[in-house]
């Protein structure tokens, strides 16, 4: 009886190349499989079948943040905006103080609810620059700890002219 050869082909990294009947767990068992291996679209198929993706959506949208669920929770017994800020007019550095210094004056009269607006950048020369720069102030001062959440008022930077910022 004669020895097959065994030994596979490497690629130049001196990883062993896969075969057409050579399958996976071969490669990480170095025994054969006796079953005969599906091949890779029919596990994906079963993997990810239109119904398990579904599955694991719910699974998903079930394990909801508990944070960020308490905070939406928490949000719906927010009034509307109680004050406003118009940011009209104010080039970056002037909005970014602006926005700062309303907040945390805001917060010290112990309001919940602003609104900050920044216009939608229609009479700019190129890109509007406030609506980043306002958002980027409202962001740090989230990771500070100084509001709970922010949200454009119409849902999009792009369509809206305003921010309202939640505060803690």
């Amino acid at each position: 009886m004669t020895k097959k050869n065994t030994k596979r082909k490497k690629n130049k990294n001196g990883l062993r190349l896969l075969s057409k009947n050579f399958g996976l767990s071969e490669v990480f068992t170095g025994e054969k499989s006796k079953k005969q291996a599906d091949d890779f679209a029919t596990i994906f198929e079963r993997k990810y079948s239109p119904e398990s993706i579904k599955t694991a959506a719910k699974e998903k949208i079930a394990y909801h943040d508990p944070i960020a669920k308490a905070a939406t929770e928490l949000l719906k017994n927010y009034p509307t905006p109680q004050k406003e800020i118009d940011l009209h007019g104010f080039n970056a550095t002037e909005a970014q103080n602006k926005t700062a210094s309303f907040i945390q004056t805001a917060r010290w009269h112990g309001l919940k609810t602003i609104r900050i607006i920044t216009g939608k950048g229609l009479h700019s020369p190129g890109k509007a620059v406030l609506p980043e720069i306002v958002e980027g102030t409202v962001r740090d001062m989230k990771k500070r700890n100084q509001v709970l959440a922010f949200s454009w008022e119409k849902k999009s930077k792009e369509k809206s002219g305003a921010l309202i910022v939640y505060l803690k």
